[in-house]
């Protein structure tokens, strides 16, 4: 199937836009006259450099969800399920993880980090506790949005 050998690419190249589009959001917000933001997307590690770049004092959370990466190229009717990628989870808890242990307090504390499971339809209960726990051991606060889907 072609788009299966082309989809790692395509991955790719959504990266390179929500990159993008996260320095023009970050440069809109400083012409504006605010340097003090959050951001929360997938994926945090690529974008945080635009912060860095840019001298926004920060705080940043790594999208963490169980959706497959073309969750929402499939057409779904109103209602129902959509499909679920624990792969998928568990690499976003990772690099959550990754984040928080290389960029949490750094710039001299400009940048800071924040736990980011997406809703509690969106991850399983093993992560919603595991990122419970992880909030407690280093004293994160969770950026979670109440409800996503129709789940």
């Amino acid at each position: 199937m072609v788009t299966g050998c082309i989809w790692p690419l395509l991955e790719e190249n959504r990266c390179i836009k929500n990159r993008k589009s996260s320095m023009a959001m970050i440069t809109e917000t400083v012409k504006a006259g605010t340097a003090t933001m959050c951001d929360y997307d997938n994926p945090m590690k690529k974008i945080i450099k635009n912060h860095i770049k840019i001298g926004t004092h920060t705080c940043v959370a790594q999208e963490i969800n169980i959706l497959p990466l073309n969750a929402f190229k499939i057409p779904l009717p109103i209602g129902e399920l959509y499909p679920l990628d624990v792969s998928i989870e568990n690499s976003r808890l990772e690099e959550s993880k990754k984040l928080i242990e290389e960029y949490n307090n750094s710039y001299n504390g400009r940048i800071t980090c924040m736990l980011g499971p997406e809703a509690p339809d969106r991850v399983t209960k093993g992560v919603l506790s595991e990122v419970n726990e992880l909030s407690k051991k280093f004293s994160l606060n969770i950026h979670m949005h109440v409800a996503c889907g129709t789940r």
